[in-house]
């Protein structure tokens, strides 16, 4: 007899060694019935199939899913299909490009040098990120970190491209921003990225016309009644067929599908029940017709055509850009030039100022004179002062455009700037 108000621990230290002392009671009713239930499982063909089947799913299915359903294996049919399609679609010399993909190149600065399918954690901000684990008190999902934490969000491994000069500048033309800006620009990355989305909404309408195989298969267990009469069931069910969408509106769906069926209820009992389904829809009235169904399609091929073209045209405008827009390359050079005539202009204005001041001491000229020549001269350096502030600013401008960081210093090529005496002679004579 076990006294009222006895503990459980109490009675688990008085026979420690009995496995039913190990267990509560609700525990040890299961396991008796579970027990009972397993051992009245016979050796023979029932048992043979449930290992087999379990073993089954358990095996070969995980190795499906990473074979068949990874992010990887989806990404790269989407790039082979999304570049067969850009191949064929940019054939016209109007619009066609040297080379398209929107994978950045290894000397870019948008390169992601880690696993694009498992990417790990990159650097957060500490307030910010607890709200990951912990939003509004909930505690949330914990494994963020299972891919490991990126040291950098930008790897600084690109400027070893740049070829700096050994005081750390670097030396710009405009062929080499036209090289820079492509390889690194932000701008010019998204409108890759945007023809890319593009053609990829194109897959996704041709696919629906395609011929699509589907397999399907389940494994259910049932267990009745816990007495000499329980049964137990396994029923292994499989679905293979395809359906495939013509282009006047209807479907067709065709499949084949096994059921087996294992009972073990007194005498082993097993059923195979197979089926084969043919299915065949045709609107009339309502979505029917290819003009109707073929729509969404042609929309996609026409979007597809309208993109390229509209890519072509921004190539062009990005390379006058960033040669002779408002902020290119010639643009930086007349604001050098600018600057040089300020610097000359100064030059000027401070040495007819020390010669108004020479003749002013000879008493030639009044000191009212002198002060008109001193107060052009301050205008001048106030005048060279903005044109420097304007110059590093659209310097800086033009380097967030080509896709550099306006922390790296510059020397413009300004061999353009450079009179052409053979030219200047020929025009003289």
């Amino acid at each position: 007899m076990i006294p009222c108000g006895t503990s459980i621990k109490r009675i688990l230290k008085a026979n420690p060694k009995s496995e039913k002392a190990r267990l509560l009671p609700s525990q040890i009713r299961r396991k008796s019935r579970l027990g009972k239930s397993l051992a009245r499982l016979p050796n023979s063909r029932f048992r043979q199939a449930l290992i087999s089947w379990i073993a089954a799913a358990f095996v070969v299915m995980p190795q499906l899913a990473m074979v068949g359903c990874s992010a990887s294996a989806y990404r790269r049919s989407a790039d082979q299909e999304t570049y067969g399609i850009l191949s064929d679609k940019l054939s016209d010399p109007r619009w066609s490009l040297p080379r398209f993909s929107i994978e950045p190149a290894p000397n870019s600065r948008l390169v992601d040098r880690f696993n694009r399918d498992c990417p790990p954690m990159p650097p957060d901000d500490p307030t910010a990120h607890r709200e990951m684990h912990c939003p509004g008190g909930i505690p949330g999902y914990q494994h963020w970190h299972k891919n490991g934490n990126a040291p950098w969000i930008e790897d600084h491994a690109w400027r070893e491209s740049l070829e700096l000069a050994e005081d750390g500048t670097l030396a710009l033309t405009r062929d080499r921003a036209i090289e820079l800006a492509l390889i690194n620009s932000r701008e010019y990355q998204t409108e890759l990225e945007e023809l890319y989305l593009i053609c990829l909404n194109l897959t996704l309408q041709r696919f629906e016309f395609n011929l699509q195989w589907f397999l399907v298969g389940a494994t259910n267990f049932f267990h009745f009644g816990s007495g000499p009469n329980d049964s137990n069931t396994l029923n292994p069910t499989s679905v293979f067929g395809f359906r495939k969408a013509l282009t006047g509106g209807g479907q067709i769906l065709a499949d084949f599908s096994n059921s087996f069926v294992w009972q073990y209820s007194g005498t082993d009992s097993v059923s195979v029940r197979s089926n084969i389904g043919f299915d065949l829809v045709q609107p009339l009235l309502r979505n029917a017709g290819r003009n109707i169904r073929l729509e969404e399609l042609t929309q996609a091929e026409r979007n597809v055509f309208y993109a390229a073209r509209d890519f072509a045209r921004f190539r062009k405008q990005f390379y006058f850009d960033i040669t002779a827009g408002n902020v290119g390359y010639l643009a930086l050079l007349q604001r050098v030039q600018n600057t040089r005539n300020f610097e000359s202009n100064v030059i000027a204005l401070e040495q007819d100022l020390i010669a108004h001041q020479a003749l002013n001491e000879a008493g030639l000229v009044s000191r009212l004179q002198v002060d008109q020549v001193f107060q052009s001269y301050q205008g001048g350096r106030l005048a060279l002062v903005r044109s420097l502030n304007d110059q590093q600013t659209a310097i800086d401008n033009f380097l967030i455009r080509v896709g550099l960081p306006p922390s790296i210093p510059v020397t413009l090529d300004d061999g353009l700037l450079a009179p052409d005496l053979s030219t200047c002679l020929f025009s003289f004579f």
